[in-house]
């Protein structure tokens, strides 16, 4: 039968164990049973910790700890160097403190709160937290979250189950026996942050009240992006953000793994800003180091991170497609998955009144007239329910009313997305200009700095949304044409009325990452792209900045992004050009103004988007017609532009992810001889094939990737190098194309050279080249012996064939 104490003993002991290494339960010294024992080394000299835990409902009396002296006394005095530790949940009373502090100097104390807080320092991080529901009124006027959970059938085939409330299944599942870990989806201002705070501040509460509840850890992974590993952002959240004087990543793993930690993974999307999908995946492995054990961790973020089905279920279920085949990785976590719910009429009406109320009672406006705004409010949201059925779009209208000068009249016919985030921040800086010190500068120069510094940290800064005084460039502040002291003296007047939040120390940051995303799409949009910048605005427009920029209805800007296409340089996304199509009058044709003969306008010829998903900010899938034409492109295109395009090719199609390295280079070692072949001519006096000047590049770079034919027993082979291929692409970094901001990163994925058997590589040639490719072959066994020469008449050849060979 189990000991009311074993609980207290045997937290001890993992707590122990994971600071100061094995701690053995219930060791048997000199005939007395020992709840814990464990030894810690100082100074290179070892001391024997004995330890008995004592689950009391009360502080331990002085004659209780007299008698356990008693009992241990022989065992320390036979063991030197050697300490009691008594262990409590309740700790001493007075008396009996000052029999272990002041009579007995071999006796130590602790509770099992003060052991855990000694392994890891979280306790005032804890405390932190309880309050962080109550910020900003938060919990005055928060709506509970439902959300749906995700079912999936045996071919990944996904569906909905039942609304749910999506804290009382977490709550639920945090106490329970399941470690599965949860994945919250929902796209921008949908709450997650909101439910993220909630579970902290309850987790909190808990954890400080019950010692075996576990203890809430909020990870917000954007600052991935300052960190190369999972380790680095916890030593930097636990060093400068949360002072934590004793936090140590592996004790922290192994606590986690005992059960001990909640781990919140909020933000997932901002990590994903400007990542490669295999630097994407690389980080998901790193985190899922998490998930061991008793592990109870929960990810949220947005699931357009995901630029596929595909790698949605590769990333929260670990199954892989490989053609009709859905496989998984038995060493990769699956996730719950459940998408969170839009507000839907009656929480509509419930947030404004209680957000309402309590931004307008602050103020002490009358009942009355909170009434009458409340109904203004209503009736604006009614003519556009799907608009304001997303949180953070009913927060600004909100925020709007609050102030009882804003004529919302301007707006009762309708808004749309960009026009209420405009006429918010129009708003905002025409109230800070009002006030007298912030006069110097005018609303348009504090509007103007929020969109230089976003689009400065979306360019510059991996999409970050927070940043430190000291990191702000001056050009920054440069546009205003104010003279300045010095860079800090224009921080603190731009950043003091500007419409962004500040931690604890001199780190701002903007209050929703959707602000910043208007921002960031504001600031495109008044700065048309010239050069590089079109490389910038390409990988920009995905996500939340592509949403904001399709609710942008003028196709007179875009007319001017266009007008300067043709000086568009480095790489450039394939839906980006589509949208631009989508985006300009009807006069404008894209194709006609993109740089002939180059892979951008190659592609672009045969490339027809998914116009739905394009105006949602989703990548486009590639058709089977798009790869059937580029197939041929392969063999038509000037050389000068081919390496672009198998570039190209082998980072969208992904195809060394499906084990077919031989087939694919074989594929394109087909394509160079083909190319080469087409026009050659066989001299069979001298041996060799000859080329027409024109063709001398294909010929150059075929002889560069495609080495000598060896026989083997079982056939012939020759070696194909890709590293010339590539490099050709990369020679000329004008107009290179990528797709959704993927590149071909994984280098290790392509062989440097592989060798073909003979019969795979004539399978990818035309049969009307294909026979003289063989004939060359049969004279010659390498590309060596293909030569550029202008070519002779036929007659010449003919006549060649009567002279003697010398």
């Amino acid at each position: 039968m189990e000991n009311p104490g074993d609980a207290l003993r045997d937290m001890a002991a993992k707590l122990l164990s994971a600071r100061y290494g094995g701690a053995t339960i219930e060791k048997r010294v000199i005939g007395k049973k020992v709840d814990v024992f464990f030894e810690i080394e100082s100074f290179g000299k070892k001391t024997r910790i004995f330890v008995e835990a004592k689950d009391y409902e009360k502080p331990l009396r002085r004659s209780q700890i007299s008698k356990i002296w008693s009992d241990y006394s022989g065992i320390i005095n036979g063991n030197n160097p050697a300490l009691l530790l008594i262990v409590t949940r309740n700790g001493l009373t007075t008396d009996a403190d000052a029999y272990v502090s002041d009579e007995q100097n071999q006796i130590r104390h602790q509770t099992i709160r003060q052991i855990e807080n000694d392994a890891l320092g979280l306790e005032g991080y804890i405390e932190s937290q309880v309050k962080v529901f109550e910020e900003d009124g938060l919990s005055d006027y928060y709506i509970p979250a439902r959300a749906l959970k995700i079912n999936y059938s045996e071919d990944q085939i996904r569906n909905y189950g039942p609304e749910i409330d999506a804290f009382n299944e977490i709550t639920e599942w945090i106490d329970g026996k399941t470690s599965t870990p949860i994945a919250i989806l929902a796209g921008y201002g949908a709450g997650k942050s909101s439910l993220a705070k909630r579970l902290m501040a309850y987790q909190s509460g808990r954890a400080l009240n019950d010692n075996d509840s576990r203890r809430p850890i909020l990870i917000r992974l954007g600052g991935l992006t300052r960190y190369s590993s999972i380790e680095g952002l916890l030593g930097g959240t636990f060093t400068s953000e949360f002072p934590t004087p004793n936090f140590n990543f592996q004790v922290f793993v192994k606590l986690n793994k005992l059960g001990r930690i909640l781990i919140i993974l909020d933000g997932f999307d901002e990590m994903k800003h400007a990542m490669s999908w295999v630097d994407f995946k690389n980080q998901i492995r790193d985190l899922n180091r998490l998930i061991d054990g008793d592990s109870r961790v929960i990810l949220l973020g947005r699931p357009t991170a995901f630029l596929s089905l595909e790698e949605q279920l590769f990333v929260l279920r670990g199954v892989r497609r490989f053609g009709t085949q859905n496989r998984h990785d038995i060493d990769w976590p699956q996730f719950a998955e459940f998408e969170l719910c839009e507000f839907n009429a009656e929480e509509v009406s419930l947030f404004i009144k209680k957000y309402l109320s309590y931004k307008l009672k602050r103020l002490n406006v009358g009942d009355s007239t909170v009434g009458e705004r409340i109904e203004e409010v209503q009736e604006i949201t009614s003519i556009d329910t799907k608009l304001f059925a997303k949180p953070v779009h009913l927060k600004i209208l909100v925020d709007l009313a609050a102030d009882i000068k804003v004529n919302l009249e301007r707006i009762s016919g309708g808004v749309t997305r960009w026009a209420l985030y405009e006429m918010f921040f129009a708003e905002l800086s025409d109230r800070e200009a009002a006030k007298e010190a912030r006069r110097p500068l005018s609303s348009n120069n504090r509007l103007t700095f929020l969109r230089e510094l976003a689009y400065w940290l979306w360019s510059s800064k991996d999409g970050q949304i927070s940043f430190q005084v000291e990191d702000l460039p001056q050009e920054l502040f440069e546009f205003s044409g104010y003279d300045f002291v010095s860079h800090d003296v224009a921080a603190r007047e731009f950043l003091t009325g500007a419409f962004i939040e500040k931690k604890d120390g001199d780190t701002y940051f903007f209050g929703h990452r959707s602000f910043a995303e208007f921002l960031v799409a504001q600031y495109m949009v008044c700065t048309p792209p010239r050069g590089a910048a079109y490389s910038y605005y390409s990988r920009l427009i995905v996500d939340g900045v592509a949403q904001f920029i399709a609710d942008h209805d003028s196709p007179q800007v875009f007319d001017g992004w266009v007008e300067n296409i043709s000086s568009a340089s480095r790489m450039i996304n394939l839906e980006f050009l589509s949208f631009l199509q989508l985006k300009v009058s009807e006069e404008f044709d894209l194709r006609k103004r993109l740089p002939q003969n180059s892979a951008l306008s190659e592609l672009y010829k045969i490339y027809v988007p998914d116009t739905k998903q394009l105006r949602s900010g989703v990548a486009p899938e590639l058709d089977e017609k798009f790869w059937e034409k580029l197939d041929q492109s392969f063999r038509t295109v000037p050389v000068s532009i081919l390496g672009q395009l198998v570039h190209f090719y082998l980072q969208a199609s992904g195809r060394f992810k499906q084990n077919d390295d031989v087939s694919i280079a074989s594929k394109f070692a087909g394509v160079l001889l083909e190319r080469v072949f087409k026009t050659a001519e066989l001299d069979p006096n001298a041996r060799k094939s000859f080329v027409e000047i024109a063709y001398d590049d294909d010929r150059k770079l075929a002889v560069e990737c495609i080495g000598p034919i060896r026989e083997r027993s079982d056939g012939r082979y020759l070696s194909f190098f890709w590293e010339p291929l590539l490099d050709w692409g990369h020679s000329n970094r004008n107009n290179r194309v990528v797709v959704s901001s993927r590149e071909l990163t994984d280098g290790a994925a392509v062989p440097i050279e592989i060798r073909l058997p003979w019969t795979n590589i004539l399978a990818f040639i035309d049969s009307e080249v294909r026979e003289k490719v063989i004939e060359h072959f049969r004279r010659s066994p390498s590309m060596s012996d293909v030569v550029t020469k202008q070519m002779r008449s036929r007659k010449a050849i003919r006549k060649g064939r009567d002279r003697p060979r010398p």
